[in-house]
Protein backbone atom coordinates (compact mmCIF):
# COMPACT_ATOMS: atom_id res chain seq x y z
CA UNK A 1 0.00 0.00 0.00
CA UNK A 2 2.81 2.38 0.94
CA UNK A 3 4.44 1.72 -2.46
CA UNK A 4 1.32 2.85 -4.32
CA UNK A 5 0.96 5.94 -2.13
CA UNK A 6 4.57 6.90 -2.90
CA UNK A 7 4.03 6.34 -6.65
CA UNK A 8 0.96 8.59 -6.59
CA UNK A 9 2.81 11.22 -4.54
CA UNK A 10 5.79 11.38 -6.90
CA UNK A 11 3.52 11.36 -9.96
CA UNK A 12 1.55 14.32 -8.60
CA UNK A 13 4.78 16.11 -7.66
CA UNK A 14 6.21 15.72 -11.16
CA UNK A 15 2.89 16.81 -12.69
CA UNK A 16 2.86 19.91 -10.47
CA UNK A 17 6.44 20.74 -11.44
CA UNK A 18 5.55 20.30 -15.11
CA UNK A 19 2.72 22.80 -14.77
CA UNK A 20 4.98 25.26 -12.97
CA UNK A 21 7.62 24.91 -15.68
CA UNK A 22 5.16 25.91 -18.39
CA UNK A 23 5.66 29.60 -17.54
CA UNK A 24 9.19 30.93 -17.88
CA UNK A 25 10.46 34.40 -16.98
CA UNK A 26 12.73 35.91 -19.62
CA UNK A 27 13.58 39.10 -17.82
CA UNK A 28 11.60 41.84 -16.16
CA UNK A 29 7.91 41.98 -17.17
CA UNK A 30 8.26 39.30 -19.87
CA UNK A 31 7.13 35.68 -19.67
CA UNK A 32 6.62 32.70 -21.96
CA UNK A 33 3.84 30.18 -21.36
CA UNK A 34 3.75 26.85 -23.20
CA UNK A 35 0.18 26.17 -24.36
CA UNK A 36 0.81 22.99 -26.38
CA UNK A 37 3.59 21.61 -28.56
CA UNK A 38 5.11 24.46 -30.60
CA UNK A 39 2.56 27.01 -29.34
CA UNK A 40 3.61 29.73 -26.88
CA UNK A 41 1.88 32.64 -25.21
CA UNK A 42 4.17 35.64 -24.73
CA UNK A 43 3.06 37.85 -21.83
CA UNK A 44 4.42 41.37 -21.57
CA UNK A 45 3.29 42.79 -18.24
CA UNK A 46 3.97 46.35 -19.28
CA UNK A 47 1.75 47.36 -17.63
CA UNK A 48 -1.44 46.03 -19.19
CA UNK A 49 -0.65 42.31 -19.52
CA UNK A 50 -0.39 42.22 -23.33
CA UNK A 51 -0.42 38.85 -25.12
CA UNK A 52 1.51 37.77 -28.17
CA UNK A 53 1.28 34.34 -29.80
CA UNK A 54 4.36 32.48 -31.01
CA UNK A 55 3.82 29.36 -33.14
CA UNK A 56 6.31 27.05 -34.81
CA UNK A 57 4.93 26.50 -38.32
CA UNK A 58 7.77 24.57 -39.95
CA UNK A 59 10.96 22.79 -38.94
CA UNK A 60 12.83 26.05 -38.42
CA UNK A 61 10.22 28.78 -38.93
CA UNK A 62 7.98 30.66 -36.51
CA UNK A 63 5.18 33.18 -36.71
CA UNK A 64 4.76 35.80 -33.98
CA UNK A 65 1.36 37.47 -33.80
CA UNK A 66 1.74 40.90 -32.16
CA UNK A 67 5.02 42.08 -30.72
CA UNK A 68 5.61 42.91 -27.07
CA UNK A 69 4.82 46.52 -26.16
CA UNK A 70 8.39 47.83 -26.52
CA UNK A 71 11.39 47.34 -28.77
CA UNK A 72 13.55 46.47 -25.76
CA UNK A 73 11.27 43.60 -24.70
CA UNK A 74 10.94 42.47 -28.32
CA UNK A 75 14.70 42.22 -28.68
CA UNK A 76 14.83 40.24 -25.43
CA UNK A 77 12.20 37.83 -26.76
CA UNK A 78 14.15 37.41 -30.00
CA UNK A 79 17.35 36.67 -28.08
CA UNK A 80 15.52 34.07 -25.98
CA UNK A 81 14.27 32.42 -29.16
CA UNK A 82 17.81 32.23 -30.55
CA UNK A 83 19.07 30.69 -27.31
CA UNK A 84 16.25 28.13 -27.22
CA UNK A 85 15.75 27.27 -30.90
CA UNK A 86 19.05 28.10 -32.59
CA UNK A 87 18.80 29.28 -36.20
CA UNK A 88 15.26 29.99 -37.36
CA UNK A 89 13.15 32.11 -39.67
CA UNK A 90 10.48 34.44 -38.32
CA UNK A 91 7.47 36.30 -39.63
CA UNK A 92 5.63 38.87 -37.51
CA UNK A 93 1.94 39.77 -37.89
CA UNK A 94 0.51 43.00 -36.48
CA UNK A 95 -3.07 42.68 -35.23
CA UNK A 96 -3.92 46.39 -35.53
CA UNK A 97 -2.29 49.80 -35.29
CA UNK A 98 -1.93 50.17 -31.49
CA UNK A 99 1.41 49.90 -29.72
CA UNK A 100 0.53 46.67 -27.93
CA UNK A 101 0.50 45.01 -31.39
CA UNK A 102 3.48 46.65 -33.07
CA UNK A 103 5.54 48.36 -30.38
CA UNK A 104 8.48 46.10 -31.32
CA UNK A 105 8.29 46.60 -35.09
CA UNK A 106 11.15 49.08 -35.13
CA UNK A 107 13.49 46.42 -33.75
CA UNK A 108 12.33 43.72 -36.17
CA UNK A 109 12.40 46.08 -39.17
CA UNK A 110 15.95 47.10 -38.29
CA UNK A 111 17.25 43.51 -38.42
CA UNK A 112 15.30 42.46 -41.52
CA UNK A 113 12.59 40.34 -39.90
CA UNK A 114 9.44 40.82 -42.04
CA UNK A 115 6.51 42.43 -40.24
CA UNK A 116 3.10 41.97 -41.86
CA UNK A 117 0.08 44.22 -41.50
CA UNK A 118 -2.71 45.65 -43.58
CA UNK A 119 -2.30 48.79 -45.64
CA UNK A 120 -4.87 50.38 -43.32
CA UNK A 121 -2.70 49.52 -40.31
CA UNK A 122 0.22 51.32 -41.90
CA UNK A 123 -2.00 54.32 -42.72
CA UNK A 124 -3.37 54.48 -39.16
CA UNK A 125 0.12 54.26 -37.63
CA UNK A 126 1.19 57.19 -39.78
CA UNK A 127 -1.95 59.23 -39.15
CA UNK A 128 -2.83 58.33 -35.55
CA UNK A 129 0.22 56.59 -34.12
CA UNK A 130 1.52 59.68 -32.34
CA UNK A 131 -1.90 60.31 -30.81
CA UNK A 132 -2.13 56.67 -29.66
CA UNK A 133 1.38 56.79 -28.18
CA UNK A 134 0.59 60.05 -26.34
CA UNK A 135 -2.56 58.45 -24.93
CA UNK A 136 -0.53 55.57 -23.56
CA UNK A 137 1.94 57.96 -21.94
CA UNK A 138 -0.92 59.87 -20.37
CA UNK A 139 -2.25 56.67 -18.80
CA UNK A 140 1.24 55.90 -17.47
CA UNK A 141 1.91 59.38 -16.09
CA UNK A 142 1.45 58.34 -12.46
CA UNK A 143 4.04 57.83 -9.75
CA UNK A 144 3.38 54.08 -9.56
CA UNK A 145 3.89 53.75 -13.33
CA UNK A 146 6.91 56.02 -13.67
CA UNK A 147 9.23 53.14 -14.65
CA UNK A 148 6.91 52.19 -17.50
CA UNK A 149 6.54 55.81 -18.54
CA UNK A 150 10.30 56.36 -18.74
CA UNK A 151 10.75 53.32 -20.98
CA UNK A 152 7.69 53.96 -23.12
CA UNK A 153 8.36 57.64 -23.82
CA UNK A 154 11.34 56.78 -26.04
CA UNK A 155 9.78 53.77 -27.76
CA UNK A 156 9.20 54.04 -31.51
CA UNK A 157 6.04 52.51 -33.00
CA UNK A 158 6.86 51.64 -36.61
CA UNK A 159 4.40 50.47 -39.27
CA UNK A 160 4.65 46.96 -40.77
CA UNK A 161 7.12 46.44 -43.60
CA UNK A 162 4.97 44.03 -45.66
CA UNK A 163 1.41 45.04 -46.54
CA UNK A 164 -1.79 43.28 -47.61
CA UNK A 165 -5.26 44.59 -48.33
CA UNK A 166 -7.38 44.35 -45.20
CA UNK A 167 -10.48 42.87 -46.84
CA UNK A 168 -8.41 40.31 -48.75
CA UNK A 169 -6.51 39.03 -45.73
CA UNK A 170 -3.48 36.81 -46.23
CA UNK A 171 -2.66 33.11 -46.02
CA UNK A 172 0.69 31.45 -45.34
CA UNK A 173 0.91 27.80 -46.35
CA UNK A 174 3.45 25.30 -44.99
CA UNK A 175 3.72 21.51 -45.41
CA UNK A 176 1.99 20.90 -42.08
CA UNK A 177 0.29 24.21 -41.31
CA UNK A 178 -1.94 26.84 -42.86
CA UNK A 179 -2.12 30.30 -41.31
CA UNK A 180 -5.03 32.56 -42.18
CA UNK A 181 -5.18 36.29 -41.48
CA UNK A 182 -8.83 37.38 -41.52
CA UNK A 183 -10.57 40.73 -41.13
CA UNK A 184 -13.97 40.10 -39.49
CA UNK A 185 -15.05 43.75 -39.37
CA UNK A 186 -14.51 46.80 -37.19
CA UNK A 187 -14.60 46.03 -33.46
CA UNK A 188 -11.79 47.20 -31.14
CA UNK A 189 -10.17 49.03 -34.07
CA UNK A 190 -11.02 49.59 -37.74
CA UNK A 191 -8.12 47.37 -38.82
CA UNK A 192 -8.34 44.56 -36.23
CA UNK A 193 -7.60 41.15 -37.71
CA UNK A 194 -7.59 37.63 -36.25
CA UNK A 195 -5.07 34.89 -37.08
CA UNK A 196 -5.97 31.20 -37.27
CA UNK A 197 -3.50 28.30 -37.26
CA UNK A 198 -5.58 25.62 -38.93
CA UNK A 199 -3.70 22.40 -38.12
CA UNK A 200 -3.06 23.41 -34.51
CA UNK A 201 -6.62 24.76 -34.23
CA UNK A 202 -5.40 27.90 -32.44
CA UNK A 203 -6.98 31.32 -32.91
CA UNK A 204 -5.41 34.64 -31.97
CA UNK A 205 -8.39 36.94 -31.47
CA UNK A 206 -6.45 39.98 -30.29
CA UNK A 207 -8.01 42.91 -28.50
CA UNK A 208 -11.47 42.39 -30.01
CA UNK A 209 -11.83 39.21 -27.88
CA UNK A 210 -12.23 39.40 -24.09
CA UNK A 211 -11.08 36.86 -21.47
CA UNK A 212 -13.79 35.11 -19.46
CA UNK A 213 -12.98 36.97 -16.25
CA UNK A 214 -13.37 40.41 -17.86
CA UNK A 215 -16.47 42.16 -19.17
CA UNK A 216 -14.73 45.52 -19.60
CA UNK A 217 -14.75 47.01 -23.06
CA UNK A 218 -11.11 48.03 -22.55
CA UNK A 219 -9.56 50.89 -24.51
CA UNK A 220 -12.30 52.13 -26.84
CA UNK A 221 -10.64 55.09 -28.55
CA UNK A 222 -10.87 53.46 -31.98
CA UNK A 223 -13.77 51.07 -31.32
CA UNK A 224 -17.13 50.65 -33.04
CA UNK A 225 -19.78 49.33 -30.64
CA UNK A 226 -22.41 49.06 -33.37
CA UNK A 227 -20.41 46.53 -35.38
CA UNK A 228 -18.39 44.77 -32.64
CA UNK A 229 -20.86 41.93 -31.96
CA UNK A 230 -21.36 41.31 -35.66
CA UNK A 231 -17.61 41.13 -36.18
CA UNK A 232 -17.31 38.57 -33.38
CA UNK A 233 -20.15 36.60 -34.98
CA UNK A 234 -18.13 36.51 -38.20
CA UNK A 235 -15.21 35.04 -36.24
CA UNK A 236 -17.49 32.43 -34.64
CA UNK A 237 -18.93 31.48 -38.03
CA UNK A 238 -15.46 30.97 -39.50
CA UNK A 239 -13.33 29.71 -36.58
CA UNK A 240 -15.92 28.77 -33.95
CA UNK A 241 -14.39 25.32 -33.38
CA UNK A 242 -11.00 26.67 -32.30
CA UNK A 243 -9.50 24.67 -29.45
CA UNK A 244 -7.44 27.56 -28.07
CA UNK A 245 -8.48 31.21 -28.30
CA UNK A 246 -6.01 33.94 -27.34
CA UNK A 247 -7.29 37.43 -26.42
CA UNK A 248 -5.06 40.48 -26.68
CA UNK A 249 -5.06 40.84 -22.89
CA UNK A 250 -5.74 38.42 -20.07
CA UNK A 251 -6.15 34.68 -19.80
CA UNK A 252 -6.51 32.48 -22.87
CA UNK A 253 -9.22 29.84 -23.09
CA UNK A 254 -11.34 27.84 -25.50
CA UNK A 255 -13.96 29.01 -27.99
CA UNK A 256 -16.27 30.07 -25.15
CA UNK A 257 -14.32 33.38 -25.20
CA UNK A 258 -16.01 34.15 -28.51
CA UNK A 259 -19.54 33.77 -27.16
CA UNK A 260 -18.53 35.64 -24.00
CA UNK A 261 -17.31 38.58 -26.08
CA UNK A 262 -20.38 38.49 -28.30
CA UNK A 263 -22.63 38.68 -25.22
CA UNK A 264 -20.77 41.78 -23.96
CA UNK A 265 -21.35 43.75 -27.14
CA UNK A 266 -24.61 42.40 -28.55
Amino acid sequence: MLKYVLIIFFTLTLYSQDLENKIVDIGQDLQVEVLKDDVYRIIHNFPFGCNSLLVKVDSAEFILVDTPFTNEATERLHNWMRDKFGEFKLKVINGHFHGDCLGGNDYFNSIGVPTYGSSLTKQLVEERGEESHSGTLQMLNRNEDKRYYNIMKDNVDAPPSNLFQLEDGLTFTYPNEEVEIYFPGHAHAPDNIVVYFKNKNVLFGGCMIKPLDNRSKGYVGAANFETWAGSVQNVMDRFGNAEIVMPGHGRWGDNSLLKHTYDIFK
